[in-house]
């Protein structure tokens, strides 16, 4: 396994976590307590999903700079 495909998969996993989380935040609802006793908030909710885009984003470009699709700037 090369490094790319180990970070390629961590990145993946990381993606599959967040996506897991911000569908637990937006099913328990605003106001409730996760199961570590944190407050469920727009704000968390929000930053969850801002940062599932960002990592989205970076998998993307890390796929195509893997595939010789994105040339450096």
């Amino acid at each position: 396994m090369n490094v790319f495909h180990m970070q390629s998969r961590s990145l993946k996993e990381i993606i599959l976590f967040y996506r897991a989380q911000l569908a637990k935040l937006r099913k328990l609802g605003i106001g409730t307590r996760t199961e570590n006793d944190v407050v469920v908030t727009q704000q968390l909710i929000d930053v969850t999903q801002k940062r599932l885009e960002q990592l989205s984003i970076n998998a993307v470009i890390q796929k195509a700079k893997n595939s010789g699709t994105v040339g450096e700037a």
